[in-house]
C-alpha cells in the first residue's frame, strides 16, 4: 500500500529532529564547517583578485614552484590517510578540497610568489579541516551520516512509490475513460438511432456495449442470444484471466453456470474466491493444448452442447479450435491477431515460441479461423469494432443471420502496436518484421 505524503514528511522531520538533537560536538562540527565554507569563499576571491592583477605576467617554472607542488601533494596525502577512517560524507569534502587544490594550481602556475601565498592558504584551510575532524571521533559521525542516508533512503523510498502510484492513477483514468466513453456511446445509440437499427441482423455492432467484457462483446452476445434464445445457460471460457473473460455478464448478471479455464493460478483463485460457492460452477487451472482440451471437458462434463464457447489464450487459438471435438457450442467467439491482415489464413506454429520472439508474434488470422470454424459446421458473423474477437455461430443458430467473409468481417486493431520503435502498419508491414527475425508461419 503507497504510503501517504503527509505521513512521509512526519517521518522526515523526526528523523531532523534527531539529528539536532545529537550531542553539541555535531553543531560544532557544522559551525566549524561554515566557518571553514566562508573563509574558502574568501580565497577563493583572493584567488580571483590575484589572476586579474597577474594574468599578463610570463609563467615561469621554479624550482619552489616544484616544492610547492610537492608540498601540496603531501598534504592531500596526509589528509586522505586521516579522513579514511571517517565517513563517505568526509571522503566527499576531501575530494572536493583536492579538486579546489587542483583548480588553484592551474590558475597560480603563472607565478611563484602567488603560489607561494595561495599554498599558504591552502595549508591552513587544511590544517583547520584537520582540526574539526580530530575533533570528532568517526563513530560520532558515523552515526549521524547513517541516520541521514536512512532518512534519504525513506525519501527515495516514499518516492518511488509516489510516482508508481501516480503511473496507476493515469492507467486507470484511461481506463475508466474509455469506459465511461463507451456506456455513454451506447445509451445515446439507444436512445436516437431507430428501434429498425437493433433489430436487423445486418446491424448487430450497434447493439454492442461494456459491462464486465473488455471490447464491448457483451451487447453484441446478448443480442446474439436474443435472436438465437437460450436452452442450457451453459458455458466454457479457455483462458478467462481474472475478469472471467467474455462470459463474465452471463454468470454475474443471469446466473449462468459453466467453466472457467486458465494458467495463471492468481486467475483461477479469483473465480474461485468469486464463484466457488455457486453449484455448477468450475474454476480449473490447466495450460489447454491441442491434445488436452477434449479431456479438460469430458473431465468436468462440457462435452456435448453449450451455449458460449470463447478462446482468448494468447498463442495456439487456431490450434486448440481445430482439435476441439467433443462440445458443440452454439455461439462461438475467438481471438485473432489482426495484425494478420484480412486475406491469409495463417496461424503461428504449433511449437514453443523463440526467446527473442515479439509478444505480437502469436494467434491466427481471421481467415485461418474461419476455415476452422467452418469445417466444423460453424459461419462467421461479425467482428466487434477494436479488431479482437470474432463471433461465428452454428450453422443451424439464426439460420437468418448469414455468414459474411473474413474481408467483410475484418476490424484492424485500434490498438497502435509497436515492436522496438516501430509501429506495426505505419513503420514497417509485420510479415517483414516476421522475416527478419526469421520466425515462422503455418498457411492453413
Amino acid at each position: 500500500m503507497a504510503i501517504k505524503a503527509p505521513e512521509i514528511f512526519m517521518r522526515i522531520l523526526d528523523n531532523v529532529r534527531a539529528l539536532w538533537a545529537m550531542p553539541h560536538v555535531l553543531h560544532d562540527v557544522s559551525v566549524r564547517l561554515t566557518t571553514l565554507e566562508q573563509r574558502t569563499k574568501q580565497l577563493s576571491e583572493k584567488l580571483k583578485d590575484h589572476d586579474r592583477r597577474h594574468q599578463n605576467r610570463t609563467a615561469k617554472t621554479s624550482k619552489t614552484q616544484v616544492e610547492h607542488t610537492k608540498a601540496l601533494a603531501e598534504a592531500i596525502a596526509t589528509v586522505n590517510q586521516k579522513v579514511s577512517r571517517t565517513s563517505k560524507t568526509q571522503v566527499e569534502h576531501t575530494k572536493a578540497l583536492a579538486e579546489a587544490i587542483a583548480t588553484v594550481n592551474q590558475k597560480v602556475s603563472r607565478t611563484s610568489k602567488t603560489q607561494v601565498e595561495h599554498t599558504k592558504a591552502l595549508a591552513e584551510a587544511i590544517a583547520r579541516v584537520n582540526k574539526v575532524l580530530a575533533a570528532h571521533p568517526p563513530k560520532t559521525q558515523a552515526k549521524a551520516v547513517s541516520n541521514l542516508t536512512t532518512t534519504l533512503r525513506s525519501m527515495k523510498k516514499a518516492q518511488t512509490q509516489d510516482r508508481t502510484h501516480r503511473a496507476d492513477l493515469d492507467k486507470r483514468h484511461g481506463k475508466w475513460t474509455k469506459l465511461i466513453r463507451g456506456q455513454v456511446s451506447a445509451v445515446v445509440r439507444r436512445l436516437y438511432m431507430p428501434d429498425e437499427v437493433f433489430s436487423d441482423v445486418r446491424t448487430l455492432n450497434a447493439n454492442r456495449f461494456q459491462l464486465h467484457s473488455q471490447h464491448e462483446e457483451d451487447g453484441i452476445l446478448t443480442a446474439l442470444f436474443q435472436r438465437a434464445g437460450v436452452t442450457s445457460r451453459r458455458f466454457v471460457e479457455i483462458g478467462c484471466g481474472r475478469s472471467g473473460g467474455n462470459a463474465a455478464m452471463f454468470v454475474k448478471e443471469l446466473g449462468w453456470t459453466g467453466l472457467m479455464l486458465d494458467a495463471s493460478e492468481l486467475s483461477i483463485k479469483r473465480q474461485r474466491s468469486l464463484y466457488g460457492h455457486r453449484p455448477g460452477m468450475v474454476s480449473v487451472c490447466a495450460k489447454v493444448t491441442p491434445e488436452t482440451v477434449n479431456d479438460i471437458l469430458t473431465e468436468h462434463g462440457f462435452d456435448g452442447e453449450v451455449e458460449l464457447f470463447s478462446i482468448d489464450i494468447d498463442s495456439y487459438e487456431y490450434w486448440v479450435l481445430d482439435n476441439v471435438g467433443v462440445c458443440r457450442p452454439r455461439v462461438l467467439v475467438v481471438e485473432y491477431n489482426a495484425l494478420f491482415g484480412p486475406e491469409r489464413a495463417v496461424t503461428v506454429p504449433y511449437k514453443e515460441f523463440p526467446a527473442d520472439a515479439p509478444r505480437l508474434y502469436r494467434g491466427a488470422s481471421l481467415a485461418a479461423l474461419e476455415k476452422a470454424a467452418r469445417s466444423k459446421g460453424y459461419r462467421l458473423v461479425l467482428c466487434e469494432n477494436e479488431g479482437c474477437n470474432a463471433f461465428f455461430l452454428r450453422d443451424d443458430v439464426i439460420p437468418e443471420l448469414p455468414g459474411i467473409t473474413p474481408g467483410e468481417a475484418f476490424r484492424p486493431a485500434l490498438v497502435r502496436q509497436s515492436i522496438g520503435d516501430r509501429i506495426v502498419g505505419e513503420d514497417v508491414d509485420f510479415f517483414e518484421v516476421l522475416s527478419e527475425k526469421e520466425l515462422p508461419l503455418v498457411e492453413v
